[in-house]
C-alpha cells in the first residue's frame, strides 16, 4: 500500500487521521524516522526519538533512556518500563495499559488522554507531567509523586494512590470512584468538580478540599 506523501496532520481531517493511525498500528513498525527504531532494538536507548504511532508490543525497556522521545500514540500495552528514563516524553494517546512503570521518571512528560489502565507505577516520579484526560483506572500509583501534574478530567476509577503526593496536582472533574487517597499528601491540591462515592477511600487529613468534590449515588 503506498503511504501518502508530506503527510501534515494538522492539515487533515480527524477522520483521516484515525484511519492513518490504524494503517501505521496495522503494518506494526512505521516510524518518521526508521533508523530511530532500529537504534532502540540494538540498544535499547533512544532519547529524542521518533517512534510516534508504532506497535511495539511488550519490549523489555526496564530502564531505558527515552528521554525527550516522541511516543505519540505509541502500542507499548505490557511493557517493562520499570526505571526507564521517560523524561519530558511525547506519549499523548499512547496505549501503556498493564505496563510496568515502577520507579520510573515521567517528570515533565505529556501524556495526554493516554490509556494506563492497569498500569503499575509505584514510585514512579510524575511532577509536572501533563495527565489530563488520561486513562488511569485500576492502577497503581503507591508512593508516586504527583506533584503540580495536571489530572484535569482524569479517569482514577479504582486506583491505588496510597502515600502519594498530590501537592499542587489539579484533580478538577476527575473521576475517583472507588480510589484509595488514603495516606496522600494533599498540600494545595485541587479537587474543584472531582467526583467520588461511597467506595473511595479518603485521607482523612483533607476534609476541607472535599467540599469542593461530588459524591455520586
Amino acid at each position: 500500500m503506498a503511504l501518502i506523501p508530506e503527510l501534515t496532520m494538522k492539515s487533515r481531517s480527524a477522520g483521516m487521521v484515525a484511519v492513518l493511525t490504524v494503517l501505521v498500528w496495522s503494518h506494526g513498525a512505521l516510524a518518521s524516522q526508521p533508523e530511530d527504531l532500529q537504534r532502540l532494538h540494538a540498544t535499547g536507548n533512544c532519547p529524542g526519538c521518533d517512534l510516534s504511532y508504532i506497535n511495539l508490543g511488550p519490549l523489555n525497556l526496564a530502564h531505558a533512556d527515552l528521554a525527550g522521545a516522541d511516543l505519540s500514540g505509541v502500542d507499548l500495552q505490557g511493557a517493562d518500563l520499570s526505571g526507564a528514563n521517560l523524561q519530558g516524553a511525547t506519549l499523548a494517546a499512547a496505549n501503556l495499559s498493564k505496563t510496568n512503570l515502577v520507579q520510573a521518571n515521567l517528570e515533565g512528560a505529556n501524556l495526554l488522554g493516554a490509556y494506563l489502565t492497569g498500569a503499575d507505577l509505584r514510585g514512579a516520579n510524575l511532577a509536572g507531567t501533563n495527565l489530563s484526560a488520561i486513562h488511569l483506572d485500576q492502577a497503581d500509583l503507591q508512593l508516586a509523586n504527583l506533584t503540580a501534574a495536571n489530572l484535569i478530567s482524569a479517569d482514577l476509577t479504582g486506583s491505588n494512590l496510597e502515600g502519594a503526593n498530590l501537592s499542587q496536582t489539579d484533580l478538577s472533574v476527575a473521576n475517583l470512584k472507588g480510589t484509595n487517597l488514603q495516606q496522600t499528601i494533599a498540600k494545595g491540591t485541587n479537587f474543584s468538580g472531582a467526583f467520588y462515592d461511597q467506595t473511595t477511600k479518603l485521607n482523612p487529613g483533607v476534609p476541607p478540599q472535599l467540599r469542593a468534590m461530588q459524591l455520586l449515588p
